[in-house]
């Protein structure tokens, strides 16, 4: 492959997981929005946020998890580990991506480069980092997440994802 191909794949995958890294954060961020964010997960996705697993082939609780009980907008406070709180603000510090190309040494998936000019299906690597404050909190908290997106094949133009995993941790500081 030449230089020329694997800087547009790079390209391609930046472009992607920036996108993605916005759409995200910013409807998770907005109350008017946030009903978005269960959408981007499939019934089979693999969530775990802050060590506890969370249910993505139970919508109804999924759902609840992200928009809380009332359907608008997670826990009251910060330490409700059911729910994420109402209201939260995440600033980027950074994220990082690479696409994940099927096949290499023993079938499975690896790390790598391909070709866009061959339409290979891509799945992509996305770990952010930042720092979040939620509802009335006056200091931001660090955190760092990790996704794995797919391409979804039930999309028209295959163009689009969704999250297949994801991992999300908090920074606690005593």
């Amino acid at each position: 492959m030449s230089d020329h191909s694997t800087k547009a794949a790079i390209d391609l995958t930046t472009k992607g997981a920036e996108s993605f890294v916005s759409l995200y954060y910013k409807s998770l961020d907005s109350t008017a929005s946030r009903h978005i964010v269960p959408k981007l997960y499939r019934r089979h996705s693999r969530v775990v946020h802050n060590g506890l697993p969370l249910p993505a082939q139970d919508e109804a609780a999924f759902t609840r998890y992200f928009l809380g009980g009332d359907g608008v907008g997670g826990a009251t406070h910060s330490s409700d580990a059911s729910n994420l709180p109402r209201r939260s603000e995440h600033e980027i510090g950074c994220f990082d991506c690479h696409p994940l190309v099927p096949g290499g040494a023993g079938g499975g998936v690896h790390a790598g480069i391909v070709d866009p000019a061959a339409d290979e299906k891509v799945d992509i690597i996305v770990a952010t980092s930042g720092s979040v404050k939620y509802d009335d909190e006056h200091t931001a908290r660090g955190f760092s997440q990790i996704f794995t997106l797919k391409r979804d094949p039930a999309s028209d133009g295959g163009g689009n994802y969704y999250i297949d995993t994801d991992c999300f941790r908090l920074v606690v500081r005593n």
